[in-house]
């Protein structure tokens, strides 16, 4: 039943692209606006996570998984502090992760940065791309192995 508050008024649905796009178009007028204690972007996580996360142990009847390295990759590139890029190479030299995994991984999960706001979608993928081609992100030219 609609209350009398409500009559007349289009029904707001959080999630929904409209919404979104305004919260975004807010999110870009107010940039400057940063405040202490702002989550930093992390991406979602795209299908295929819990076969990708890597048993570690089992102990009495409870089993123990990294957490999908894609996943973690993909997060490391969004929020590119030096660290996590540095995490991103070492998991792609090591094999934890592969080229082609953050390709497909980042092209599941393009269509859903909508609902991440604090996340730039083409700085995510240029990001991604300059990764992926082996030019390092801090700007220097030694190539990313692997």
């Amino acid at each position: 039943m609609e209350s009398e508050h409500h009559r007349g008024r289009p029904e707001a649905r959080p999630g929904t692209p409209r919404n979104l796009r305004g919260y975004r178009e807010t999110e870009g007028r107010t940039r400057g606006e940063r405040r202490a204690g702002r989550a930093e972007p992390v991406p979602p996580v795209g299908p295929g996570w819990r076969e990708r996360s890597r048993f570690i142990a089992r102990h009495g009847e409870v089993d123990f998984f990294h957490y999908d390295f894609v996943s973690q990759a993909l997060a490391k590139l969004a929020r590119a502090h030096d660290r996590d890029l540095a995490d991103a190479r070492e998991m792609l030299a090591r094999g934890l992760v592969t080229r082609e995994d953050l390709r497909e991984a980042f092209a599941a999960v393009r269509a859903g940065l909508l609902r991440f706001p604090s996340l730039d979608e083409r700085a995510f993928a240029a990001r991604l791309e300059a990764f992926l081609g082996g030019a390092r992100m801090d700007g220097s030219d030694e190539r990313i192995p692997g």
